[in-house]
């Protein structure tokens, strides 16, 4: 039955150097070869990424103009469609138009009519907290599910590596290294960072501490803020920036190569990078809330009572306006990763039961057989 239902997976893409784009990236991928090797009938469309045909893989790419014309010029019976807003309104048009079955992969973007439209044009929805499903479900009494994003984990694994010192080419082994590794965009305004770890690191004294940046800048102005960042603190030798893409691969080894993982993140949709640090052993100091949808992390709904979470800031004001830099508690960021640096044993205790939390609910294993039992669904529906 598998093999008769045509499915077409819709998003970003690794390009053919292996780089990975973002965490839709790997989102897609991880679904795309999960699928590939329970033998579905399954194709890719890329409008991140680049293109790929061999024995086992097929992968087209189009740009986002275009990409929900070649939809419709397809004999899919099911789209899984994963991308932005835009992108992924004209998909589904298309969808409905051409009478292709959908599941429309959502992450965080709150609660309006914008949502709500998107809800109501997809067969089946997916979003990555339980939270946000209820809610998403009992505005648009549509089929809204919560499926958290998989996280590889038998990939996703421990271990020592000298990845980044190699990178870096420095002398930093005895160094405590505090690394952002993923997509440098917008909304992820690493830099901002910068100057708290100077005022509570070096400031007082603390000279074995480094902060490492890792990725590729989305535009210049990201990259520059950063850079005048750096200059402005003299911070040349204790903050390092390393702008360009990674392979999953090495992005593993990013992770095993360092000791926290900071996540400085401002309005992020959902998080999956500190997840997967979480999983190869890294302690992830990430921004939580009381109210996990006000630029709090989303995914961290997953990790109840998480204990390297610092306070986020608001993202909205009293009346509605979206707040540019939210001002979150790096004081208490700081201090959490102080916590880990004098105590390092405990600290990987309490890491080893956040992993067995994401290998027992977000291993893709478990949720590999949700996306499966979702295809059957739509595709009976």
């Amino acid at each position: 039955m598998k093999n008769k239902i045509r499915i077409g997976l819709v998003g970003h893409f690794r390009y053919r150097n292996g780089n990975i784009p973002d965490g839709v990236a790997r989102w897609t991928e991880s679904i795309f070869n999960y699928l590939l090797n329970k033998d579905y009938n399954v194709e890719g469309y890329a409008f991140c990424g680049d293109s790929r045909n061999n024995e086992k893989e097929k992968v087209n790419f189009y740009t986002d103009k275009e990409i929900a014309k070649r939809i419709e010029e397809t004999n899919l019976d099911i789209a899984i469609i994963r991308g932005s807003a835009k992108v992924s309104n004209e998909l589904l048009d298309s969808c409905i138009k051409k009478g292709i079955k959908s599941i429309f992969v959502m992450p965080y973007w709150g609660l309006w009519q914008g949502t709500f439209d998107l809800a109501k044009k997809s067969d089946i929805l997916i979003t990555g907290t339980k939270d946000y499903a209820e809610e998403l479900r009992n505005y648009t009494k549509r089929d809204c599910r919560y499926i958290p994003w998989p996280i590889e984990t038998n990939f996703w694994t421990p271990g020592n590596s000298q990845f980044i010192e190699n990178l870096t080419k420095k002398d930093i082994k005895n160094k405590f290294k505090i690394i952002y590794a993923g997509r440098l965009g917008k909304t992820k305004k690493v830099h901002r960072f910068i100057e708290p770890f100077k005022k509570h690191f070096l400031d007082k004294n603390k000279k074995d501490f480094l902060f490492i940046i890792c990725g590729q800048a989305e535009n210049e102005d990201t990259k520059f803020a950063i850079e005048n960042e750096i200059k402005k603190n003299n911070l040349e030798e204790q903050v390092l920036p390393i702008f360009r893409g990674f392979t999953m691969e090495e992005m593993r080894e990013i992770y095993r190569s360092t000791d926290v993982f900071i996540f400085p993140s401002s309005g992020d949709t959902y998080g999956q990078s500190h997840l997967e640090s979480i999983s190869c052993g890294i302690p992830a100091v990430v921004p939580v809330g009381k109210d996990w949808t006000d630029n709090a992390v989303p995914s961290m709904a997953n990790l109840p009572n998480y204990l390297f979470g610092f306070k986020a800031g608001k993202i909205w004001d009293e009346i509605g306006r979206k707040i540019e830099y939210p001002s979150h508690d790096w004081e208490e960021a700081c201090q959490k990763i102080e916590w880990i640096y004098n105590n390092r044993k405990e600290s990987k205790i309490i890491i080893e039961e956040y992993q067995k939390i994401i290998k027992r609910d977000m291993s893709l294993e478990i949720i590999g057989k949700s996306i499966e039992k979702t295809i059957e669904d739509v595709y009976n529906k």
